[in-house]
């Protein structure tokens, strides 16, 4: 994806608030933290490269 020049700051305010809203409609399906963001665990390594 490419924004258009001078848009970032848009972008993120109509991002994050997109976002929040989803992660409370999806609350109560999913393992959420005290902000209603997903729980995430950590995942093993598969590859790495020097």
């Amino acid at each position: 994806m490419k924004l258009k020049p001078g848009f970032v700051k848009e972008y993120k305010k109509k991002h994050d608030e997109i976002v929040n809203k989803w992660w409370v409609y999806m609350a109560d399906t999913m393992d959420t933290n005290p902000d209603n963001s997903p729980v995430s665990i950590p995942l093993p390594e598969v590859f790495h490269i020097d």
